[in-house]
């Protein structure tokens, strides 16, 4: 037949029961079993055999058996050692086996059909469970897409705003840069905000310096303690302004104060306003205005109402009145040596 390495399937069928007792007698007793005069049909003859099966003894082949197959009368074994059992009582001892392993298989299979049952009502449970959570997924699908839609729709409203911002942000530096007020945004740790290009210069600003502390930098300015101008502004809340000087002669209007957010002072503001002209001018006018106060010739100058601005010291020696008397006096009060007739001009 066909090659196995099974033993029981090479067994001929008169032997098979006889050798799966045998050895389940051995395996449970430790004792040889003899089976004495099972015949065998064997190439047209009939044959007898006694198969003995014992424990093998060695301590390396501890579960193992010996099956022998005799063609003769007589065991080689002791009788004493061994117990004889015919091929019926084999039978019978092999069919209550089968049927205790029947009565526990079916018992098996019992237990296994209530754990079938149990298991299939709990994946019926499971299986509504899904489908309620599955309906909820949808539900929460469907919000999600609308809240997505929503978030969409906020970031678009979110991208125009900070478009408006950039513009703004680009408005609000070219107006600074273009009015020529130099500005510096300080916190109120007096550390650099943001600044425009022309006091970069001034301060020498660099846009790596956004967060350093004002009293890092190195200034162009006369003015010996910025910082503590700064601190003062922002200890008061008021503004103050001074004229200074930068190391290049050029004069400045400089303003500090205080910076306002969300209602209250969330830093300081520095500007610097070029006034090199206006003080140019005013020089120019001082020394003009000498010049006609130590002229001998009576200048003086009349507003549209008639009253009289400036009184130099001329108009002093003429009309003998000093300037303290005749500032804000109108023209028509004035005489000449006392003489009550008005002088014409």
């Amino acid at each position: 037949g066909r090659p196995a390495s099974d033993f029981f399937d090479l067994l001929p069928a008169t032997f098979r029961v006889a050798v799966a007792n045998g050895i389940k007698r051995v395996r449970n007793d430790g004792k040889p079993v003899a089976y004495p005069g099972l015949k065998l049909e064997l190439e047209g003859e009939t044959k007898t055999y006694n198969i003995t099966i014992k424990p093998a003894l060695s301590s390396s082949t501890i579960g193992t058996f010996l099956v022998l197959f005799e063609d003769c009368e007589v065991s080689k074994l002791d009788p004493a050692d061994v117990t004889t059992l015919d091929n019926g009582t084999a039978s019978l001892e092999r069919i209550q086996f089968l049927e205790e392993q029947l009565q526990s298989t079916r018992e098996s299979l019992h237990d296994s059909i209530l754990d079938l049952r149990s298991a299939n009502e709990e994946m019926q449970s499971t299986n509504e469970e899904l489908i309620a959570s599955n309906e909820e997924l949808q539900s929460t699908n469907e919000e999600l897409h609308s809240v997505n839609e929503e978030l969409f729709t906020v970031n678009s409203e979110h991208q125009r705003k900070i478009t408006e911002l950039t513009e703004m942000t680009d408005d609000m530096e070219n107006l600074l840069d273009g009015i020529q007020v130099d500005t510096v945004f300080l916190d109120r740790e007096l550390k650099v905000r943001k600044f425009t290009l022309g006091i970069a210069q001034t301060f020498r600003l660099i846009p790596q310096d956004i967060g350093r502390h004002i009293d890092s930098f190195n200034h162009e300015l006369q003015y010996d303690d910025i910082v503590g101008l700064v601190a003062l502004v922002l200890e008061r809340k008021k503004v103050i302004e001074e004229e200074v000087q930068d190391k290049h002669g050029k004069w400045f209007l400089m303003r500090v104060l205080p910076y306002s957010s969300k209602g209250r002072i969330d830093g300081v503001l520095l500007t610097l306003i070029e006034i090199t002209k206006i003080k140019e001018t005013e020089r120019r006018l001082a020394e003009l205005s000498e010049i006609v106060q130590a002229s001998d010739d009576a200048i003086f100058r009349i507003a549209h109402d008639g009253s009289i601005r400036t009184w130099n010291r001329g108009a002093e020696n003429l009309f003998l009145y000093d300037t303290k008397t005749m500032i804000g006096k109108n023209i028509t009060e004035l005489t000449l040596d006392g003489d009550s007739t008005s002088v014409m001009l």
